[in-house]
Parts: C-alpha cells; structure tokens; sequence
C-alpha cells in the first residue's frame, strides 16, 4: 500500500514529463487522476481496468483534442497578426501535425474498439487509428468517409465492403486516384470507374506539367493503374492501349495473351518501348522486338532473353544508341587523354552514376566474363566513333567499371575508311548517306563511317529506321560534335 507523500511524488513527475508515467510502479498507472495527467500517448503503460473504461477513454481524447484545438486557435492569431492568409487547409495539416501517436487505439480493450464513439475518437486525433477498428466498423461507410477524407491511404485498412462500394470509389479517386489498387476486383474491373481514375490522372498531369511545382511521382501517371486493373479488363486491347496512350504505362495490367501477342506489343512499342520488360519471354527472345528495344532503349535489352542479350548485332546496336544518346555526358566526365573531368564534383557524380547504371544494364554480367567476345564488339564501336577524345573517355569508364585489362579496349582507326572518307570529300558528293556494303554506311557530309548493327540508316538530324520512321532520342556522334563546336 503505497502513502500520499508517494502519490504526490508521482504526479509531480508525470505532471514535469509524461514520459515518467511508464516508469512509475503499477498501482500508481491504475490511479485515474495521475493517467489522466499522463495522457492519451501514455495508454499503453495504464492499467487494464482503466483500458476499459469507456469513460476515461472518452476523457482521454476530449482533453487531447482540446490541447490540439487550443495549438490551432494559438496559430490563427499569430498568423492573423502578420497578416498572412491561412486557408482551412493549413488549419488541418497543422491538427495533423500536433497529432498523437497514431497507434494508441491498439492497446484499448478489445470491445471497446467495436465501439463507435469511441473509435470515432481516436480517428478525429489521428486517422492512422483507423488500422486497429473493429471489422464491423471497417465496413461503416460514415467512419469510412471521415477517415479517408483526413487520410486517402487508409482506404487500404478499409472492410471488403467498403472497399466495393461504388459510391466510396466515386468519392475518393475523384480526389487520389492513386487509391485505385485497394479497392475490390469488382471495382477494379468497372470501366466506367476505370475511365473516370484515367480522366483524374490525365487532369493531374497536366495540372503538374503547367505549374511551378517540382515533379512529383504521385502525381505522374506512369505510377496510377500500374498491375491494378481488374482481369475482366486485361484482354481488352483497346482499353490497355488507351491506358498507356494517357498515362505512359499499362502493359502490366494486360494479359498473358496480349502480352504473347507480337502485334499489339510493337503497336504499344509506338508509345513507349520501355514497356518491354512486361512482355512475355517468348517475345523477349525475339530478335525483330529486342532489336527495336536496342534502337529505342537499349537499357531496356536487360530485360531480354540472355541469347538476345548476348546477340552481337544487338548488342552492337543497344551500345551505339546507348553512346548516341549520352554523347554530351560523356563530355561532362572528360574529353582529354588521360581521363579528366571537365565539369563541377557534382556534375562528376550525377553523370558517372548515369552512364555506368546504363552500361550494367546493356553488359551483362555473362557478356562481360567472355572477354575476347567483348573486346571485339567494343573495340568495333570505339573504333567507329571518330572523335578520339570521345572514344577514349568511354573506355576509360569501361575499363574502370568493369575491371577489364587497359589494353582490352583499343581505339582503332581503320585506313581503309579514312582513305574512303577521302575520297568521298575529294569529290564533294552531296549525297547525305551512301550505301558501303551490306555492314557499313557512310555519311558523304560529315564523313563517319558507322556498322549496320541496327538496321537502320543514320543521317545528319536522327536514325531512321527501315519504315522510314525517325527515332529523335537517338543522334549522330557526328551531329552533335559539329553542334557543340
């Protein structure tokens, strides 16, 4: 039996720090008055006979909404006195922000959290108590509505029920349509619903795009519908399409049918190539398909078959669009032998990091074991790109990155094609590209000699493939070298 001059003591302590309140002897954590003092954050630590008591929970919560309150009305007035125009929404963030520990329901008696006054509470300080609410009131659409309104991501707790009702869909991804993946098959495979998250993604898109904000991945589309649809949809072309036409991305929601389906996959190709890594490995061992990945994005080739990836044509092909593609990097790192950086630390770090993620991607941990493989594709490619500087500062990251002999990789200058280069500027031609042979081409003007990995030719402003299709994101060494003089 503990005296008075001990239970003045405790409360003194829990009244300076609440956190004193869990290391106080247990008769003291039954005491209503001292708990009370302790607060709502100090649940945990109270008695199982005051955990339930409904009404010192409900005191519980009064007094913190109230400490809360009293945070906000504190906040009005300042900003009110320098004149600064606070919105409701500000008021709101900054409840949230003097929130309590949003786990303390957990540790309430069980019965109490079938209770709605009671789980109604502790929602109102923070929706994160949502998590611990009975199945019962899971499935209560007014606790559903006030929680999902405070907090969209707590729809993922929500009871099978709400998760299929129509009207709860409605509500909530008019407003983050990034909730869309929680909600029941049966939604998910609504195409009304479905249409009406792609028309909210397309609203934030464009909304992100002509305001001032930094980018934003929630706000990107690319991140919305990803897996998400329902199969009931899946096998709808039309409808996948449409998908990744608005948002950047969608292959993954389709089926294994139309995923195997080489058509519809190099029509999908149109839109956005990246999508490969979702197509079926049939089609990952196709050469036409992994030759338009390499054209398009050869980082993507990881994702093909290891014959592909080991294929020398496109590997050949993923390397040169891979270079083409980071011609101004690799000027950022060096562009003198012996290797040194011509631009800040910083822009060191950024580039290096971007260029040899890519080159991971494209050489394989296999390809890069057969050396002599290697060192003949390699030296073929560096041999090729007539800028020396250039050619030396992509080796020079090669033999860093990936542990190769320094004599490995050569820069080559092949006397037959100077003495052709010669001969072509001796005449003048005006012709842009003149066929070689059945491997090389030669552009007349600006005199580069370039292998028909890809089967494509290049002229002065892109690669055009064989369908006469220009692929901007790829350009000539030689263009852009002109460009940057």
């Amino acid at each position: 039996m503990y005296n008075e001059r001990d239970r003045q003591f405790a409360l003194d302590s829990v009244i300076e720090s609440s956190y004193s309140f869990m290391d106080i002897s247990d008769e003291f954590r039954d005491d209503e008055e001292i708990a009370f003092k302790a607060g709502i954050e100090n649940i945990e630590y109270m008695s199982e006979r005051l955990k339930r008591d409904k009404k010192f929970i409900l005191s519980l919560i009064k007094k913190d909404k109230q400490r809360i309150d009293k945070l906000v009305q504190q906040y009005i007035v300042e900003s009110k006195e320098k004149n600064e125009n606070k919105s409701e929404n500000d008021f709101d963030h900054l409840r949230l922000y003097h929130k309590s520990h949003g786990e303390q329901l957990q540790y309430i008696d069980e019965d109490l959290k079938n209770d709605k006054d009671i789980v109604t509470g502790f929602v109102e300080i923070d929706p994160r108590n949502f998590i611990y609410a009975s199945e019962q009131l899971k499935n209560d659409f007014g606790l559903v509505y006030s929680v999902i309104e405070r907090d969209p991501e707590m729809i993922a707790y929500a009871g099978e029920k709400a998760k299929d009702s129509e009207y709860i869909a409605n509500y909530l991804l008019l407003r983050e349509p990034l909730m869309f993946k929680y909600f029941s098959t049966n939604i998910r495979n609504n195409i009304r619903i479905v249409k009406l998250t792609l028309d909210k993604i397309e609203d934030l898109n464009n909304h992100t795009q002509n305001s001032s904000l930094s980018f934003n991945p929630l706000l990107d589309g690319r991140f919305f519908l990803a897996g998400s649809i329902g199969n009931k949809l899946s096998n709808d072309s039309d409808l996948i399409t449409e998908i990744i036409s608005r948002t950047g991305r969608g292959l993954d929601n389709a089926s294994e049918q139309l995923r195997d389906d080489k058509g519809f996959v190099l029509s999908i190709f149109d839109k956005n190539v990246s999508e490969f890594k979702f197509v079926s490995d049939k089609l990952k061992a196709d050469k036409e398909i992994c030759m338009k990945v390499a054209m398009k994005s050869p980082t993507d080739i990881c994702y093909a078959s290891k014959s592909m990836q080991k294929d020398r044509q496109i590997l050949g092909c993923a390397m040169q669009t891979f270079m083409n593609q980071n011609y101004s990097a690799i000027k950022v790192l060096g562009s003198h032998k012996p290797f040194r950086v011509t631009g800040t630390p910083l822009d060191k770090m950024f580039t290096s990091n971007h260029l040899v993620g890519g080159l991971k991607k494209i050489l394989q941990k296999e390809i890069i074991e057969d050396k002599i493989f290697i060192k003949e594709v390699l030296t073929e490619i560096l041999g090729e790109i007539k800028d020396k500087r250039i050619a030396e500062g992509w080796k020079t990251i090669i033999d860093r990155e990936f542990n190769l002999d320094q004599d490995l990789i050569t820069y080559k200058t092949n006397p037959i094609m100077d003495f052709m280069r010669k001969i072509t500027n001796f005449f003048g031609s005006k012709k842009k590209e003149q066929t070689l042979s059945n491997n090389t081409i030669i552009d007349s003007e600006n005199g580069f000699v370039k292998s028909l990995k890809c089967s494509a030719k290049i002229s002065t402003n892109s690669i055009t493939d064989s369908k006469g299709k220009s692929n901007s994101s790829s350009r000539d060494f030689e263009d852009i070298e002109e460009s940057s003089r």
